[in-house]
């Protein structure tokens, strides 16, 4: 092997364990942000920002217990958020509360903001692209739910256009109540 291809593989190989390793450091952060174990994620499953208009760090979880113990760490979150590259964490599982539902999600934000949105779409349609990207979903259209737990539940039509390796965009439709009006003047 000539010394150019075997540089060149070297420094392949290298930006791949220098990836591994800030994944598994973003995986640590956000474990201790969630106060949530290791055992809680959903295994072999990545912990990434993704964003469809909003970034969004992805947390999938096993299962409706591991999202119900999850807790935010409020200075651990604030420190990680201050030097990360994400909104906020949006923690989820396969299967809904209801039988509609195929997804339920939790999303937490730091003061001054709400301490847990009841339902957001701009993080549904992320962890739509990121459930169909990881092959989570049999099909693109899933009805996703959030908020159950705080007594303002919600629930979403979901749909991913386009394959997974080459998402094109993410559709998220569903009923919504007006619960503040106000007149912003400049």
């Amino acid at each position: 092997m000539s010394d150019p291809v075997l540089s060149e593989l070297t420094a392949e190989l290298t930006k791949a364990k220098s990836a591994r390793s800030e994944a598994e450091a973003r995986a640590k952060s956000a474990r201790e942000m969630m106060k949530a174990g290791s055992a809680d994620a959903l295994p072999d499953v990545p912990i990434q920002t993704v964003s469809t208009g909003t970034l969004q760090l992805m947390v999938a979880l096993r299962n409706h217990d591991a999202l119900r113990r999850a807790r935010l760490d409020v200075p651990a979150y604030a420190e990680l958020r201050a030097r990360a590259d994400f909104f906020c964490p949006h923690l989820f599982c396969l299967g809904g509360v209801t039988k509609q539902g195929q997804t339920f999600a939790r999303d937490f934000g730091l003061p001054p903001d709400a301490m847990e949105d009841p339902f957001t779409g701009s993080a549904t349609g992320g962890m739509a692209a990121f459930l169909w990207r990881y092959g989570l979903l049999d099909k693109p259209t899933f009805t996703a739910e959030q908020g159950h737990w705080l007594g303002r539940p919600g629930q979403a039509t979901v749909e991913v256009i386009g394959p997974r390796d080459d998402i094109e965009t993410v559709k998220v439709g569903g009923g919504a109540a007006t619960i503040m009006r106000g007149e912003l003047i400049l």
